[in-house]
């Protein structure tokens, strides 16, 4: 488990978090009111409410975008389990309490259960047998609100980006920590005759996708694949065999696994 955590407050800004997700590099805080923790905020609640809310970042508190839902963990707790548990409450990590009072020891995040992973689950399972083969896709001069949109609706944390084939991939942390809060730039035109034009060019995913496509064959030890995520630090691989796009493969799906054998 991660042990520093930091705690947001349900009346704290939205800009609050983003500051703090940059700075300590780090992608889930803790929501605390009157002294217990009532809800969880991550890049994917930013992601989401990219799309929702249209105050600027500073006038949301986190209580707007927060989920009240959260996975619990014991210290003593197999990895298997703590996986079991996320995936069951369908969330992205797990808060880990123990001692007088429940305290608030750590939070095990899909990244670390990706670390458990790739070091004890080798020759396990295939990149086939546990990839998605279904890719949610997007074209890379869509706005990247449709891009929110897309994955609030469809419940991921990632799309591919096509142009005649896989160019990129876009994430919703690349949303929250680039774009939240950003409104479309205004360009303003002189007419011939003197009159004003004011246009607004708007963010499209072609301006903040990852250009550089991370692939694995669907022969490949998952365990690799969760090796080659953690060296990239990166959430997914896309599984090309030659050229052909065959899935995709992501922390989730070595999690859902890990929560099968608990």
């Amino acid at each position: 488990m991660t042990g520093s955590v930091y705690f947001v407050e349900p009346t704290d800004s939205v800009a609050r978090v983003r500051k703090l997700f940059l700075q300590h590099k780090i992608a889930h805080l803790p929501v605390v009111g009157q002294g217990k923790v009532v809800g969880m905020v991550s890049d994917k609640e930013l992601s989401d409410a990219l799309y929702r809310e249209h105050d600027p970042i500073d006038a949301v508190p986190v209580s707007r975008v927060m989920r009240e839902k959260i996975a619990v963990a014991d210290p003593h707790d197999s990895p298997e389990k703590v996986a079991k548990e996320i995936m069951g409450s369908g969330v992205s990590e797990a808060t880990v309490f123990g001692g007088p009072g429940s305290k608030v020891l750590g939070i095990i995040t899909k990244t670390d259960l990706t670390r458990y992973f790739a070091a004890n689950y080798s020759g396990k399972a295939a990149v086939h047998s546990l990839m998605k083969a279904e890719v949610k896709t997007i074209g890379r001069f869509h706005s990247i609100f449709r891009a929110a949109r897309e994955m609030e609706e469809n419940d991921i944390a990632r799309l591919v980006v096509m142009d005649s084939g896989p160019v990129g991939i876009i994430t919703a942390r690349d949303l929250a920590m680039a774009t939240y809060g950003l409104r479309p730039e205004k360009l303003v035109y002189a007419t011939e005759d003197g009159a004003r034009q004011v246009h607004f060019k708007p963010i499209i995913v072609d301006d903040l996708m990852r250009q550089e496509l991370s692939t694995i064959p669907s022969k490949s030890d998952a365990a690799s694949a969760a090796k080659l995520m953690l060296e990239r630090g990166i959430g997914s691989l896309i599984v090309m065999d030659g050229t052909k796009l065959k899935g995709i493969i992501t922390k989730t799906d070595l999690v859902s696994y890990l929560a099968k054998q608990a």
